[in-house]
């Protein structure tokens, strides 16, 4: 119905709830990965970046800087 297998739904949605918890400002990267079900910071930030093109940490400075 939507072209995603469900690992890339399941994907996207965790990547959508980082992009939120990211834009609180209130955790970092590692904590984030964790909330969101990555096994490691790592594999969060690959995700992340094959996704967005751009990393959490990169994301996370550019919105702290429009504030």
């Amino acid at each position: 119905e939507n072209n995603k297998t469900p690992f890339e739904y399941i994907t996207d949605y965790r990547i959508e709830k980082s992009l939120e918890l990211l834009s609180k400002n209130k955790y970092s990267v590692s904590e984030i990965a964790g909330m969101t079900g990555f096994s490691d910071s790592a594999h969060f930030i690959k995700v992340f970046r094959k996704k967005l093109g751009i990393t959490p940490g990169k994301y996370k400075s550019k919105l702290v800087t429009k504030m």
